[in-house]
């Protein structure tokens, strides 16, 4: 299972402990929680892109109520291991139509 829903992440590569440590120089929050969220991810069934994406953004949700759009929509745009066409699909049929993540994908 993990091998086929790997293809999708950007930051987990298989590693049994999160390499991005809160307390190591030039912490990146938001590759830590990203981490996590695909860590899981990738011990669920095989997926497509869409329901990974689901997967990550219900996660993300999940343990950050407050910011998870915005930190989903980071990922979103950092995530090149999913094609750009994908992505855009995704964020077409997930967010209203003047949410700025149209534009910042739609501009890479």
């Amino acid at each position: 299972m993990e091998a086929q829903n790997l293809q999708f992440c950007l930051y987990y590569k298989g590693e049994v402990e999160c390499p991005y440590k809160p307390n190591s120089p030039g912490y990146d929050n938001d590759a830590g929680f990203a981490w996590m969220s695909e860590a899981i991810c990738c011990k669920a069934d095989d997926m497509d892109v869409e329901r990974f994406l689901d997967f990550i953004c219900a996660h993300m949700g999940k343990w950050a109520p407050y910011d998870y759009v915005d930190r989903f929509c980071r990922y979103l745009l950092a995530n090149t291991r999913i094609p750009l066409e994908q992505r855009i699909a995704y964020a077409e049929k997930n967010f209203v139509g003047n949410h700025p993540i149209h534009k910042k994908l739609k501009g890479q």
